[in-house]
């Protein structure tokens, strides 16, 4: 009988956080589905403790690669290795979990609502232990409404949609971003992979429900790819997903919105390398950041001093003193207001 719902959790070496995901899984209240655990040559515990839970529920299917083939490329396996004629897809990263009713609720709106392609929903953050942090929507100003969107401008800004809430109607994603055989998602990007299918499912018109009720718990981690240790490589990404993979695809009224995003990360970018000591390749992404938007001093600033003739080492020095000086200038400029309110 085929199940509803794939869902897909590609995993490595990550034996400690499994259990906690595979039994928020196995204990959803909508139990119509298959699970599909994809591991990238594991050196943990991992295979032994999945193949406990495939004895016990022939839901749970465990494929092991012959090595690591990369996070992008392991989901495509996992996806690959699912049912094609389950109606729905998800992805449960192997240290995140779900509330019970999280395939519940999103099915539901997916039958209520036929031409939707993805519902989202909120997420609890947690630390490595679990323990909730805040939310998911508190990170974000720009956030869809609540129900049916097209929120691509938001979408152009940053990824609102939490990876591990997302359940997708799998024929129509194949309709509207058809992929070659086996690669749902572009192996080009890692840390941005879901983000890149879901420009390219926006651009293209796909629509989306928000289901704003946290279902889902995102665990922060050491080795999360969303940690700061992280920044440049994913800012590296983001650019080029901005500049190479999603501006064919980018409607023409939305053009601007995509040039400043990739202003902006570009010029986070070059702020960070200038701050460690790499000038040369801070001037690289600053001169990507103003060619692609409006003059800003602070890139203007930071291009200039990334191209003094001096060593590396005193560059990274003049940025660090011009930012600490513009940050307390600023905040002198916020206080003063305040400080007349309280003798006026």
């Amino acid at each position: 009988m085929t199940p509803r719902v794939s869902i897909l959790l590609a995993t490595w070496n990550r034996a400690r956080f499994l259990p906690d995901a595979l039994d928020s899984a196995l204990s959803q209240t909508m139990p119509d589905f298959e699970i599909i655990v994809s591991d990238n040559a594991s050196t943990d515990d991992t295979e032994a403790l999945v193949r406990e839970y495939a004895a016990r529920d022939s839901r749970v299917r465990y494929f092991r690669n012959d090595e690591n083939v990369g996070l992008t490329r392991n989901f495509n396996l996992a996806y690959a290795r699912s049912s094609p004629d389950a109606e729905f897809w998800v992805c449960l990263p192997s240290d995140d979990r779900w509330a019970p009713t999280y395939l519940e609720k999103t099915v539901g709106v997916m039958d209520r609502e036929p031409d939707v392609t993805l519902v989202h929903t909120d997420s609890y953050r947690t630390d490595a232990e679990g323990a909730i942090l805040n939310c998911w929507s508190d990170l974000w100003t720009a956030l869809p409404p609540a129900g049916r969107h097209q929120a691509l401008r938001e979408l152009i800004r940053g990824c609102y949609i939490c990876y591990p809430t997302a359940l997708a109607r799998r024929a129509a994603v194949e309709r509207i971003h058809p992929r070659p055989p086996g690669e749902l998602w572009d192996n080009r990007y890692t840390a941005t992979m879901d983000w890149s299918l879901y420009l390219q499912l926006f651009g293209r018109g796909a629509q989306a429900y928000y289901l704003d009720e946290p279902l889902a718990y995102f665990r922060k981690h050491p080795d999360a790819l969303t940690m700061p240790a992280n920044l440049v490589p994913r800012l590296r990404e983001e650019i080029r997903l901005l500049t190479e993979g999603f501006a064919p695809v980018c409607p023409p009224a939305l053009e601007r919105a995509r040039r400043q995003a990739v202003q902006e990360r570009a010029a986070n970018l070059g702020f960070n390398l200038l701050h460690s000591g790499s000038a040369d390749e801070a001037g690289a992404a600053l001169e990507t950041a103003r060619r692609s938007g409006g003059r800003r001093l602070d890139v203007m600033v930071a291009g200039a001093i990334s191209a003094l003739p001096v060593s590396p080492k005193v560059r990274s020095g003049l940025w660090r003193l011009t930012y600490s000086t513009s940050t307390a200038m600023r905040g002198l400029r916020a206080a003063a207001p305040r400080a007349q309110a309280r003798t006026g």
